[in-house]
């Protein structure tokens, strides 16, 4: 998998364009695409990273969501902030 990444760096610019679209994320509500995506573009071919940068964006409101039942608040709210 290394090599499909481009190695240690490859990884490591991976997981800092990851790190940085969750921290404007979880700082404005939106942007994760927008932080990630100069860095997935070292990576990978633009149309790829558009699709992971896509993946992250999901997954991350899909965690927020399930954060938000852990503490009680009905999903109907959630949509709605």
């Amino acid at each position: 998998m290394l090599d499909l990444l481009g190695g240690p760096l490859g990884l490591a610019i991976l997981l800092t364009g990851v790190v940085a679209g969750g921290f404007v994320n979880g700082l404005t509500g939106f942007g994760t695409a927008l932080t990630s995506m100069p860095f997935l573009v070292q990576v990978f071919e633009p149309v790829l990273a558009a699709q992971i940068a896509a993946l992250i964006g999901v997954a991350m409101i899909l965690g927020a969501r399930a954060a938000a039942e852990a503490r009680g608040v009905s999903p109907q709210v959630f949509m709605q902030l």
